[in-house]
């Protein structure tokens, strides 16, 4: 989270030839400080993702990668989302059930996926099996078309879930 940024400077490798690949959130509202991320630039190969596609857009011009957090949902939505240049884009179901044809449509850009949600919903759905729930014994049938697998849960479901 961005509200933790000074944390990044008690960050150390042993092996100083890795070059850690830290990903910070930045919420709607938030100011940046965008010299304080100038001191870590080629340290670390930060990626911003943020909730505001303005500040997506600021950091792309600002040289880092990017992304916005929020999933997408459609073709219109990705088309639209993959012109302001992120590095990755988030998906959700239905673009999840097209894998194939989202990778070509993305293209160099890497994908996301949260593997622990069957419904991203509030209404009541006829087939409720919907969204990205991905088995762990299934990953490597989605590996060819996504690159980021991710959970979204508190700190201990989160460590449950993993082991």
């Amino acid at each position: 989270m961005y509200n933790e940024k000074e944390r990044l400077a008690d960050l150390t490798l042993e092996d100083k030839n890795i070059t850690a690949k830290i990903y910070i959130y930045i919420l709607k509202d938030q100011t940046i400080d965008w010299d304080w991320f100038n001191i870590y630039k080629d340290i670390y190969n930060l990626t911003i993702a943020a909730e505001d596609i303005h500040i997506v857009q600021e950091a792309i011009d600002r040289g880092y990668k990017s992304f916005w957090s929020y999933p997408v949902y459609s073709y219109w939505e990705l088309r639209s989302i993959l012109r302001y240049g992120v590095s990755e884009v988030v998906i959700e179901a239905p673009l999840y059930f097209d894998l194939p044809k989202v990778k070509e449509i993305c293209g160099d850009t890497e994908i996301r996926i949260v593997v622990n949600q069957c419904v991203n919903t509030i209404l009541p759905l006829e087939h409720p099996e919907c969204g990205t729930y991905v088995r762990p014994e299934d990953i490597d049938v989605y590996a060819q078309y996504v690159d980021h697998f991710e959970f979204i849960s508190n700190s201990l479901e989160k460590e449950r879930t993993l082991f």
